[in-house]
């Protein structure tokens, strides 16, 4: 029998379109749907083996993470979780913790913490196969909050097993394929038919793709920042360690946002997505750039982008920051060599908080990028090495280290409002930063690739 997922997911992708037919032939499906669960209901039958069926949709469900159907995933499993009893612990454990990467994924950070402590409390070692889940600030966090002291050994030793429920013996009894049964059977084929009808029949009517979207509804400006090499590291030997060694590298096209993301920007993403709003500090939002996040959060801001305008948008790499900054000339600062001051930058605690995008003019970068130094710094989409330069590719350079490490820092870049150092400013100056902080100082810039 076609698994019972499947169809729902179907029905739910539906409900989601805009397509007025769609919507008015939705009513038929979601009526055949309801049959059918009631169906199943009063047959008394699992439409899952209580033995192997569950594993199937789990990875059906796993399928969907790695494709970034993070919704889908989070309904899929909820519905899943009904089907667990007490000899599933293993099985449930892991629900739990997929759903919670889920939830994370879509900002929901509290239902995230709630099913990561329940499957941390069924497995012994808190992983599921094929997903990588140690970019997610709240996993990590419980990681090593299970861990003491805080070491690498301490770390990579087992979790304590302790099942938060008691397996349920249940006495066998002989199975009976209901009359309500194969209705149910029949119903689902029925939903089947339907859901790929109207699916076909949505999809001609699919509403246009509009490709400047960003540009008017969001008032995204890009900057194109031609090909070629430029030396990135510390060519005034004033820095620290990790700015050297001083390397050439080629970069390919691309396009960055003018100015850094505003309150204004991502406020509209969080009313399409039901994302947390983040706090102003009392400054006032509009076109600030936006603060009181994490790297978790403006990863996803750049793919709900991604999503709306079907272009490669995401946080900059810090070799695509630094050129930005810097040009092909060597200059110490976006501006030229000479010191920052407050005609030049929100720097050094002109004005104590940050100041709306592009208030500094005369600090721009030689391509007219604003703001590189001082108001926010900035996230990158690279994860910190100090050594990194070291060993950098010399065309289009970016960071990623091993999946299993569970002290990941992502480089920001440009300093901030806050700084008392002129070094700071600098941009070849390197920072990082956890990806759980979260910061009044720290922001992020976009960069869209063809």
């Amino acid at each position: 029998m076609l698994c019972f997922l499947e169809v729902l997911k179907l029905l739910i992708e539906e409900a989601r379109r805009n397509s007025v037919t769609g919507i008015k032939n939705l009513w038929t499906t979601k009526l055949i749907a309801l049959f059918l669960v009631l169906g199943l209901l009063l047959a008394g039958q699992s439409i899952f083996p209580r033995e192997t069926g569950l594993e199937g949709p789990f990875q059906w469900s796993i399928k969907n993470y790695l494709d970034e159907k993070y919704w889908e995933v989070s309904k899929d499993l909820e519905l899943l979780l009904s089907f667990c009893d007490g000899n599933h612990n293993q099985l449930k454990g892991k629900i739990y913790l997929l759903l919670g990467a889920a939830c994370e994924q879509l900002g929901e950070i509290e239902k995230a913490k709630k099913n990561y402590h329940l499957a941390f409390e069924l497995l012994e070692k808190p992983i599921v196969e094929e997903i990588d889940l140690t970019s997610l600030p709240e996993y990590q966090l419980m990681i090593i909050k299970k861990q003491k002291p805080f070491t690498r050994e301490k770390i990579d030793r087992p979790i304590t097993r302790r099942i938060i429920e008691k397996p349920i013996s249940r006495p066998k009894r002989k199975k009976r394929i209901s009359p309500l049964y194969l209705i149910a059977g029949g119903a689902l084929l029925a939903a089947v038919a339907v859901a790929f009808v109207l699916k076909k029949k949505v999809q001609e009517e699919e509403i246009e793709f509009v490709p400047d979207y960003d540009t008017r509804e969001l008032g995204i400006e890009w900057i194109r920042i031609p090909p070629g090499t430029f030396d990135m590291g510390d060519n005034f030997n004033e820095g620290e360690e990790d700015e050297q060694p001083v390397h050439a590298a080629y970069m390919d096209e691309y396009f960055i946002s003018k100015y850094e993301v505003t309150f204004r920007q991502y406020d509209k993403y969080c009313d399409e997505t039901g994302f947390r709003r983040p706090s102003d500090y009392g400054w006032g939002s509009g076109d600030r750039p936006v603060i009181d996040l994490t790297w978790a959060d403006a990863v996803q801001f750049c793919r709900w982008l991604s999503r709306k305008t079907r272009k490669n948008i995401h946080l900059t790499t810090e070799a695509q920051w630094e050129k930005a900054a810097r040009g092909i000339d060597r200059r110490r600062y976006p501006w030229g060599n000479s010191p920052p001051d407050c005609s030049k930058a929100n720097c050094n605690n002109c004005y104590n908080q940050t100041r709306p995008v592009g208030s500094h003019p005369d600090g721009v970068s030689p391509y007219g990028v604003h703001d590189m130094a001082g108001n926010v710094a900035e996230i990158c989409l690279d994860q910190y090495n100090e050594t990194f330069y070291s060993n950098s590719p010399n065309q289009n350079p970016q960071n990623n280290p091993g999946a299993d490490n569970q002290y990941t820092l992502y480089v920001i870049r440009g300093g901030s409002w806050s700084g008392d150092d002129d070094v700071g400013y600098r941009a070849a100056d390197r920072g990082s930063i956890s990806p759980a902080n979260r910061s009044s100082t720290v922001g992020f810039r976009l960069v869209m690739e063809r």
